[in-house]
């Protein structure tokens, strides 16, 4: 019999093997999102991927938000689907269509928009949902308005709005606005105003009271605006699918010319918000989605070959916790954009488990059990994009260690020892088992070297610092030596897997233990 204690301790073994493994892998790398600010994020956040299996909804997730207690609400295929951490639920529309569009209003109502549906959901009596139809409220010959795309919360007002037209709820009932031209193509609303996209007349403001057509909006007359965001208090963000950027800034329409603008045209944004570190998430409909920084340069771009589910992502929210939520053609995605660790795998050229990690002349090196990897810290200059980890020649296999010593970097490996300065990387030992190498404070100039079985003593060259002496092994101590320190008596203390602690001296010439 498996018993409870056994399964939980089991569970505690799998997440502090997990978390080990992530801090291995990604501790340097998740400083480089902070260190670094600006530049591109190296390795893949965490990624929680939900599948409809387990949520029992609809495939597409189409809007995404939270309320005041954490649960998030996704307007599903199938309805009102909810998560509160643990527990999933979906609520149907009465005439059992697709939920488009939610929005929180006051009194802790949810206001929903289906297709020819519009309502709202609140507490009933006992505590219990009920969901209170406004369809009524739509005159007649508006009845068939097909999809609410989004639902906005304006003053008293509540917009639902539909290809067809928009409807304005309030106290006094429901009025409506007719498109300028045949039909409505995307809405926004952002710093407390709204714009509604004609797919014939172009991009409109609306006063509360009437349209007013934007200036300049003809340079994407026939393309559609994927969202319209903050950017300063001048101007907003537009982000388009075929055309790339612009900002809106006194009524007038000012492309914005960015490093980006390829990446964007060529994958074809959908949905995007600001975060709140200034930064702007985008979703596309073919390449997953993209950070861009307030330059106008990527700094993170996740697909389904760092994790997703999908590439279509068809809604995009930043909660509580700063980090992200993803509605997907077929799916749902978590990915913590927020957290401090990054994982680098196979996907930018890594291969094997992670052993070793330092940063050298500008560049990240990793060691792994395949070989030693290396790429530039910063992205490049001229595309912003992330350059692939490549694999140094001559030196595949197991990697032990990187030791920095004065200008080198020495390469601990199972073959050997190679030494990597400005000039390129060389062979300078062919012991076998090269753990670590530490330069001695009590001993200037001499380097201790752990190997599979004791110490090896080098000398520094006085002429040139980087060609090492190798004055042999340290008689009287042959155990694996992988980690060891020097104290300030000049002790050298040596953890040994399964023997314990040992505190060994050199003698005066340091040629034995």
């Amino acid at each position: 019999m498996i018993t409870q204690p056994f399964v939980k301790s089991i569970y505690l073994f799998r997440i502090l093997r997990v978390l080990f493994t992530l801090f291995c892998l990604a501790c340097l790398t998740a400083i480089s999102g902070y260190a670094q600010n600006g530049y591109v994020t190296i390795g893949t956040p965490p990624i929680t991927n939900f599948k409809r299996s387990q949520y029992a909804a609809g495939t597409q997730n189409w809007s995404i938000n939270q309320d005041k207690k954490g649960t998030i609400h996704f307007g599903n295929n199938k309805g009102l689907l909810r998560f509160d951490g643990i527990h999933w639920s979906v609520k149907q529309l009465p005439n059992y269509t697709i939920l488009r569009s939610l929005e929180f209003g006051p009194e802790n109502r949810v206001y929903l928009g289906g297709q020819n549906e519009i309502g709202y959901i609140a507490n009933g009596t006992a505590g219990v949902d009920q969901y209170h139809s406004l369809t009524s409220l739509i005159p007649k010959e508006n009845k068939d308005f097909e999809d609410v795309w989004e639902v906005f919360t304006s003053g008293h007002d509540v917009l639902f709005c539909s290809e067809k037209a928009v409807f304005v709820i309030n106290a006094a009932g429901c009025s409506v606005i007719e498109p300028p031209g045949n039909r409505f193509e995307n809405y926004f609303q952002t710093s407390d105003r709204i714009f509604f996209q004609d797919k014939e007349k172009g991009l409109f403001e609306w006063s509360g009271e009437k349209l007013r057509k934007i200036q300049g909006e003809e340079k994407f007359k026939n393309d559609r605006v994927a969202a319209i965001l903050p950017y300063s208090s001048e101007k907003l963000l537009i982000v388009t699918v075929s055309e790339g950027f612009y900002f809106l800034e006194n009524n007038e329409i000012l492309p914005w010319e960015i490093k980006a603008t390829s990446f964007a045209k060529t994958n074809q944004p959908y949905c995007a918000t600001m975060l709140r570190n200034g930064k702007y998430a985008i979703g596309t409909a073919q390449n997953g989605f993209f950070l861009i920084n307030r330059d106008g340069e990527i700094t993170q771009h996740i697909n389904m070959s760092m994790g997703l589910q999908n590439n279509t992502v068809l809604s995009i929210f930043q909660d509580a916790q700063d980090n992200l939520w993803l509605g997907l053609d077929n799916g749902i995605d978590y990915v913590e954009i927020n957290s401090a660790f990054r994982m680098i795998q196979s996907e930018l050229g890594v291969n094997g488990t992670g052993y070793a990690a330092k940063i050298y002349n500008g560049d990240l090196y990793l060691g792994t059990n395949q070989g030693l990897y290396r790429k530039p810290w910063r992205p490049n200059e001229s595309t912003g994009q992330n350059i692939p980890f490549s694999l140094l020649p001559n030196t595949k296999g197991q990697i032990w260690g990187l030791n920095r010593i004065d200008e080198s970097l020495i390469v601990g490996r199972h073959s050997g020892a190679d030494i990597i300065t400005a000039e390129g990387i060389d062979n300078f030992s062919d012991i076998g088992g090269a753990w670590k190498f530490m330069e001695l404070r009590k001993y200037p100039n001499y380097l201790l070297e752990g190997t599979y079985a004791g110490f090896y003593l080098y000398r520094k060259n006085s002429a040139n610092p980087v060609k090492l002496e190798n004055l042999g092994k340290l008689k009287g101590f042959d155990e694996s030596s992988r980690i060891f320190e020097e104290d300030d008596d000049g002790n050298i203390w040596v953890s040994h897997a399964y023997r314990g602690l040992y505190k060994i001296e050199l003698s005066g010439d340091i040629t034995k233990i």
